[in-house]
């Protein structure tokens, strides 16, 4: 990773890290919520560290894709929600997915400092850095999520080939106790047969088994007006039920 982001001194860190979350990395920002968006990014730079976790769990962070964030800036010279738009939401054809909706097409989120938010991205490190996020404030429609879904079902698409979309359901970490695919954790279903899982922090997820090709999407809005924690238990059982169906 440091060849693309040498601000990053830890060599040891790789984009597959990154990607199964087996990085251990972790950063305290005094006052992040305040920052703007250049200020922010210098802060995760000189701040995070890769600990103890590193490569021995499975943590999730949204460091981890803040950072391969960057790096896609890096590469591609552009702003990454700008990239995501050109190279996968276009060419999937997923139109009413965007990084800035109509507010009056948005549902809304939650209420912050008594006002009932709608069409603003939950996440506060998403939200100070604007284009600039790799990790959260997407908002898209039950139609175009299902779009999604059925795409990473297919064996091949416009935008990966069979090999890579074979690659999903192995484990891609490089520590044999731990499992993850890329960017997409795992459900197992039976032996030697396991379902892939993404999920928001609003509740929201996707399952897939690829095997059976059937996905499930789950729309919901957790925070909606306040956390609902109880709904983290059910979502467990939800994710359980679809493992258990014979399909």
């Amino acid at each position: 990773m440091s060849q693309y982001l040498p601000q990053i001194k830890d060599a040891r860190v790789t984009l597959r890290h990154l990607l199964t979350h087996t990085s251990g990395a972790t950063a305290w920002i005094d006052q992040r919520d305040e920052l703007n968006a250049s200020e922010l990014r210098e802060a995760i730079y000189n701040n995070l560290t890769f600990g103890a976790d590193f490569n021995q769990k499975v943590v999730y962070n949204d460091y981890n894709f803040l950072l391969l964030g960057f790096i896609i800036e890096r590469v591609l010279h552009m702003p990454v929600q700008v990239a995501i738009q050109k190279y996968v939401l276009q060419p999937w054809g997923l139109e009413a997915s965007s990084f800035t909706p109509d507010p009056h097409q948005a549902i809304p989120t939650q209420v912050r400092n008594g006002i009932l938010t709608k069409g603003q991205v939950h996440d506060p490190k998403a939200a100070s850095l604007g284009l600039h996020a790799g990790s959260a404030g997407l908002f898209s429609t039950k139609h175009d999520v299902v779009k999604f879904t059925l795409k990473m079902l297919a064996n091949e698409n416009e935008l990966l080939d069979e090999t890579t979309m074979r690659q999903f359901e192995d484990n891609q970490t490089t520590n044999s106790k731990l499992l993850r695919s890329w960017g997409w954790a795992f459900v197992t279903r039976k032996p030697h047969q396991v379902l892939l899982r993404h999920s928001g922090f609003t509740g929201t997820f996707i399952l897939l088994d690829r095997l059976t090709q059937n996905g499930l999407v789950f729309l919901s809005n957790r925070v909606h007006p306040q956390p609902n924690l109880e709904f983290l238990e059910y979502q467990q059982k939800i994710y359980q039920t679809f493992a258990k169906e014979d399909f």
